[in-house]
């Protein structure tokens, strides 16, 4: 592992304590010049506001612990595919080997990072996590518990759509992202429309993925439902990247200056000392 992780705490309790990992990680990984700091820090925009909303004396959720649990086991999880990323390992699922691959290759612009680690993160490692600790929790077969559960699954979007002017702002201003400033500073309407609408439907999908593997009565069963999970996110993720292959294959026969010009209109260059923890 060539960025070291130690004195980290990968496995946090609860929210509060997720995020001051993932501050720590997007830390380290941005000062490292490592492009998978752009979805560590907006991952931890997002865990930050969601462990607010807990504290909150008006909070939203139903069922405020289990949320916490959620949050964990969801944030242990990336840390794991993180862990072997750093460390060249394969990773167990499509979605993620295809983010990491694009990180190491250093062809795709930060807004895609964040969407490719996203999306992987929703639409593979969130429904085998939920339906985790819903399972230890005994709310299989229970139609009353999964309603509260699937209420505060839906509050977590209003969360979701209140961070997202950080989120843009964070990618434009500290990873130099000018893509995200094309997107957010003019059609900021539509473009926090279309992106609520892209990640509510993600969810939803998940709240079906759930309820699939709370039903499964054979792991064979239970595998069939995540394999067809990693095909879809794998597809996703590819579909993401598709840019980016295709200007890497066209950078070879383009002279030199050109193509630094492209990359340059998306990108603005930026000084990872400048970087303010989360």
């Amino acid at each position: 592992m060539t960025l070291s992780l130690d004195g980290i705490d990968l496995v946090p309790a609860g929210g509060e304590e997720a995020f001051r990992s993932l501050a720590a990680v997007a830390d380290r990984l941005y000062r490292a010049g490592d492009p998978r700091a752009a979805f560590a820090e907006i991952y931890g925009v997002i865990t930050r506001e969601v462990a607010a909303e807990l504290a909150s004396p008006t909070c939203g959720f139903l069922e405020p612990d289990t949320e916490r649990e959620v949050m964990a086991v969801f944030c242990a999880r990336y840390f794991d595919t993180l862990v072997w990323s750093l460390e060249g390992r394969p990773q167990d699922c499509q979605a993620w080997q295809v983010a990491y691959q694009a990180a190491a290759r250093r062809s795709t612009i930060p807004f895609q990072d964040v969407v490719l680690g996203l999306q992987a993160h929703i639409n593979y490692d969130l429904a085998i996590g939920i339906a985790r600790v819903l399972a230890a929790r005994g709310a299989r077969g229970d139609q009353q518990a999964l309603a509260r559960f699937k209420h505060d699954h839906d509050h977590l979007n209003v969360i979701l759509r209140g961070s997202m002017g950080e989120c843009f702002e964070r990618l434009c201003t500290r990873h130099g992202c000018r893509f995200s400033g094309v997107l957010w500073q003019r059609p900021q309407p539509v473009t926090a429309r279309l992106v609520l609408s892209v990640l509510t439907s993600w969810r939803e999908r998940v709240w079906t993925d759930v309820l699939r593997l709370l039903e499964a009565d054979r792991e064979e069963e239970r595998r069939a439902i995540i394999a067809a999970m990693d095909r879809r996110s794998g597809r996703i993720a590819r579909a993401v990247v598709a840019p980016s292959a295709a200007y890497v294959t066209g950078e070879r026969l383009l002279p030199r200056r050109l193509a630094s010009a492209i990359r340059a209109t998306w990108l603005a260059d930026r000084d990872p000392t400048a970087y303010l923890s989360l």
